[in-house]
C-alpha cells in the first residue's frame, strides 16, 4: 500500500508507504511515513522508515530489523 496525502492549496504533503511480503525468509516487511515540501526544482523529505525480517526458527539469524530516520531529496527534470 503506497499513497501521498497533500494539504489543499500548499506545497506540503505526507507520503506512506507499507508491503508485506515473503521469499528466502518467512515474513518481511516494511513500513514508511515521511513529512515533505515540492519546489519548482523537486522535493524535500525527511522520513521514519521500519524493516523488518523473520527468519526460520533455528538459522543463524531468526530475526533482522532496521529502524531509522531519513532525508531525501528527489530532482524533476
Amino acid at each position: 500500500m503506497r499513497g501521498r496525502f497533500t494539504f489543499e492549496q500548499s506545497r506540503w504533503f505526507v507520503p506512506y508507504h507499507f508491503d508485506i511480503g515473503t521469499g528466502e525468509s518467512d515474513l518481511t516487511w516494511q513500513a514508511a511515513a515521511a513529512i515533505g515540501y515540492a519546489f519548482s526544482w523537486g522535493e524535500l523529505m525527511a522520513a521514519y522508515r521500519h524493516v523488518g525480517y523473520d527468519f526460520a526458527a533455528g538459522s543463524p539469524i531468526e530475526r533482522l530489523t532496521f529502524t531509522r530516520p531519513a532525508v531525501s531529496v528527489a530532482f524533476r527534470w
